[in-house]
């Protein structure tokens, strides 16, 4: 029988993506943008968009997204919320073309490109998921989840080092997210450093004591 011990070494560390596609805070950022750039014709129908996506009502939330496009095409709002419509409903490559064409029509809205790398790397498109983090990080440096993000698509490219580097000064800047010790972790086990990670680990729970992937992790 093989030995217990020797099972568990063989465990890969999860140390994955934070955020959703479509969270409560998104949805907000996105509405607040939209009233800045006065995008009035369309808000209504948005508003019903934001509100069924967030009652989780994908269905209704993709099909007043396509409404609003019906009305103006260039609205990259409305494509946004369609991606994020497909992507919960399971459609991941009809969810990536539109992610792609909100991307293009409101490309300061750096929402899109975080949700869109997360959709990335969950297809296997961990270069691309790389780049778009990268983007989002470049927009909002005082956010944790990008950082992480980036950091788990460099690691997972094997580049272990680089991405300690990345999640470093986010570490000093954010010492109390636990998702950084956690994914930090998961990168000193992929480097097959079993004490090392778990004090990282330990960190994330001393921090989130409830939190799932540290305490695989531990």
């Amino acid at each position: 029988m093989t030995p217990i011990v020797g099972q568990a070494a063989q465990v890969k560390a999860f140390g994955g993506m934070a955020g959703q596609a479509g969270s409560a805070a998104s949805l907000s950022r996105m509405l607040e943008a939209m009233a800045e750039m006065k995008a009035a014709s369309l808000g209504g129908i948005i508003d019903q968009a934001v509100a069924a996506l967030q009652k989780d009502d994908f269905e209704t939330g993709g099909r007043l997204a396509i409404q609003a496009l019906e009305i103006d095409e260039r609205s990259g709002f409305a494509w946004y919320l369609l991606a994020i419509a497909r992507e919960r409903a399971g459609d991941f490559p009809s969810s990536v073309r539109a992610y792609d064409k909100a991307l293009q029509l409101i490309p300061a809205h750096a929402e899109v490109a975080n949700d869109m790398g997360r959709l990335a790397y969950r297809m296997g498109m961990t270069e691309t998921a790389e780049k778009l983090f990268a983007h989002y990080g470049a927009a909002h440096p005082e956010n944790p989840e990008g950082i992480n993000n980036l950091a788990c698509a460099v690691r997972d490219q094997g580049r272990y080092d680089e991405a300690v580097e990345v999640l470093r000064p986010a570490i000093m800047a954010n010492p109390q997210a636990a998702v950084l010790w956690n994914t930090l972790g998961s990168v000193l086990a992929e480097q097959g450093d079993p004490a090392g990670c778990v004090t990282f680990f330990d960190e994330a729970l001393r921090l989130q004591p409830e939190f799932p992937k540290a305490r695989y992790n531990r």
